[in-house]
């Protein structure tokens, strides 16, 4: 009857800008709402017209990085050699056929609370995100004989809490006075860029 309600998706992405190993991504989510409202115990409490709690989990890939960067690419180059300027290729990135996707984690509890027909209605969602395996270009020792290289190596986390409340403060056939608050608190850390 609509009082429960399942979603689910599998995504599975392929990008030819990473490892040969790492080509595929797989990236499931789910989420599930109850709507408490329709339970007979809430049928006495003619306040509250609605009333669903939700919970939702996933994750997301990126590959938005230039291509070709899990190989090791060239570029053309002159030097003089016998007083003569020669043409030559050189290394231009050093390869990493370990690159892969990274991945955004997200998990998000909600609750939305109508009250006397929908006159006050108020959305709290509280979430927490953390990206793992960022690409990042970082440091390298000098004698690879470059200074960066392309890497998984970055883990941030993002935390908080989001409230909208809406009222209904006047409404006739000529005038209409509504309400809309927003608060959030969000905090956001970089847990790691580089191995140490």
């Amino acid at each position: 009857k609509g009082k429960y309600l399942l979603t689910a998706s599998l995504r599975v992405d392929g990008s030819s800008k990473f490892g040969e190993d790492n080509r595929w991504g797989v990236f499931p989510s789910g989420a599930l709402a109850w709507k408490v409202v329709q339970e007979d115990f809430m049928k006495s409490i003619k306040a509250i017209s609605d009333l669903k709690l939700r919970f939702s989990y996933g994750t997301s890939g990126n590959n938005r990085i230039s291509d070709y960067l899990s190989f090791g690419t060239f570029v053309n180059v002159s030097y003089p050699l016998n007083n003569q300027p020669t043409t030559g290729v050189v290394l231009n990135t050093l390869p990493n056929p370990g690159l892969k996707w990274e991945a955004l984690q997200s998990a998000n509890i909600g609750l939305d609370l109508g009250l006397f027909k929908q006159r006050i209605m108020l959305t709290t969602e509280v979430y927490s995100n953390r990206s793992k395996d960022l690409l990042f270009s970082s440091r390298i020792p000098a004698s690879s004989g470059f200074a960066t290289q392309l890497r998984n190596i970055g883990t941030t986390s993002s935390k908080g809490v989001e409230v909208t409340l809406n009222t209904v403060n006047l409404r006739n056939a000529n005038f209409n006075w509504n309400t809309t608050l927003n608060f959030a608190f969000n905090k956001t850390k970089v847990l790691r860029l580089s191995e140490n």
